[in-house]
């Protein structure tokens, strides 16, 4: 299978900072860990995790995925079940030498520690690129070789797009964001079957729409194919995605942008 080069100099003792990590959590406690972190991002939807960065006394440091902060019924309804799904889906990828950050595990049912990708910048949109800054035709290759794997062995992201593709320091392709992956496997029910026929559908056409955006010449027969038969429920998620979610996101926004 496709297999981006996983062991480098920063890479090779993941075992031994997991352990590391694990032992400080034990000797602080969460909620102490929580306060030496640093806020890298903080969460946009009412069911999504805040991201951290922390650090051991010795400087090296890991990614924390909290939802510390989310009302209570929120994260025994939703988000402890898609935090351990993530961490879960973190290490069925890396078994089948998908590159996605390494995972160190749960520190709590609320908290996923994850490899922190210094170096790592995530993919943006064209307009935020000039001809001359833009990620490189060999980087959309190795994506575009990646996720065609990634099928054929009957594993796909589901939830496809740039914000959950990273660019590494080294130009590679590496893959954010996965409690939504999934795995077929010969007991996979039919629901699971149809569940990933559209999964995969998204991928590939998410895939095809993202390479045109940076190189329209790069888009091949294969490529165009796919987009020619955009999948009818991107178009309602589209359509609700501009027509209704933006409106609710802008009136719960409005005050705070007031005061």
């Amino acid at each position: 299978m496709y297999n981006l080069p996983q062991v480098t100099s920063k890479t090779t003792s993941h075992g031994d900072t997991k352990a590391d990590f694990r032992a400080r959590l034990e000797e602080i406690g969460v909620s102490s860990m929580l306060s030496e972190c640093e806020m890298i991002q903080r969460s946009r939807s009412w069911g999504g995790c805040d991201v951290y960065r922390w650090r051991l006394p010795d400087g090296r440091e890991c990614l924390v995925k909290s939802l510390q902060k989310r009302p209570f019924w929120i994260r025994l309804l939703y988000g402890q079940r898609a935090l351990r799904k993530e961490e879960a889906n973190l290490r069925m990828l890396q078994e089948e030498g998908i590159r996605v950050p390494y995972s160190y595990g749960m520190a709590d049912a609320n908290n996923l520690f994850e490899e922190y990708l210094a170096g790592g910048k995530v993919l943006l949109s064209m307009r935020h690129y000039t001809d001359e800054t833009k990620p490189s035709r060999e980087f959309f290759k190795k994506l575009t070789d990646m996720v065609f794997s990634m099928h054929e062995h009957n594993v796909c992201h589901g939830d496809f797009h740039r914000a959950n593709i990273m660019i590494l320091e080294a130009g590679d392709p590496c893959l954010l964001d996965v409690a939504t992956a999934r795995k077929l496997t010969e007991k996979s029910s039919w629901l699971e079957r149809l569940l990933f026929g559209i999964f995969k559908r998204a991928d590939e056409f998410s895939l095809a729409r993202i390479v045109e955006s940076y190189y329209p010449d790069m888009i091949d027969k294969r490529l165009q194919a796919l987009l020619d038969r955009e999948p009818w429920y991107l178009k309602i998620g589209r359509w609700f995605r501009h027509r209704v979610y933006r409106r609710i996101r802008g009136k719960r926004r409005r005050p705070s942008a007031e005061a």
